[in-house]
């Protein structure tokens, strides 16, 4: 079986941020799948972020959970939250839908959780999912698309991303300069 790939709207964001869903689509070719709540999700933040309506052509036609699924992924959702989330019902939901489709579905050995969300991401591995994050996929793209993603590109992403006040990298500072993020990404 081909791995799947389900993204999380957060990483979705970052490259509509960077406006490099050309890059996405490279690195996971016909293997884009996600859920009906992320693609929602990325609906919404299409007005602010044009770029991210290519999202739908990479991951296709959602993946709509079943009754069972959806209380699933609601009971998942509830042991995401922490004290301080909004009390929007949708906090947490595609990350929990996402997880509970790839186990109900037999998906999740093979299936590649795209996320930066850190809560998301430990409830993905304690379901057999590997996690990728906005980081990971940096770091593919620099080495296996380097005619896609030089070591310019990368920091005017990097850049970018920072100044929208998005993921920060688990590395040193940024503001130690381009050939510090660059040494810690390679």
């Amino acid at each position: 079986m081909a791995s799947a790939f389900f993204p999380d709207n957060t990483v979705l964001v970052n490259f509509g941020i960077i406006n490099r869903f050309d890059l996405l689509a490279e690195l996971i070719g016909d293997n884009g799948v996600w859920c009906e709540t992320v693609a929602t999700e990325c609906s919404m933040s299409t007005p602010h972020h044009p770029a991210m309506a290519q999202a739908h052509a990479i991951f296709g036609d959602p993946l709509k959970p079943d009754p069972r699924e959806m209380s699933d992924a609601q009971i998942l959702r509830k042991q995401m939250l922490k004290p301080g989330d909004r009390a929007d019902p949708y906090v947490h939901l595609g990350e929990a839908e996402t997880i509970t489709i790839a186990v109900q579905r037999g998906l999740s050995t093979s299936a590649y959780f795209i996320t930066d969300d850190g809560d998301a991401a430990i409830h993905a591995k304690a379901a057999h999912m590997k996690v990728v994050t906005t980081w990971d996929l940096f770091r593919l793209a620099r080495r296996a698309r380097p005619q896609m993603f030089d070591d310019n590109e990368v920091w005017r992403c990097v850049l970018a991303l920072n100044r929208a006040g998005r993921v920060h990298p688990p590395c040193p500072a940024i503001s130690q300069g381009h050939r510090t993020f660059l040494n810690w990404l390679a």
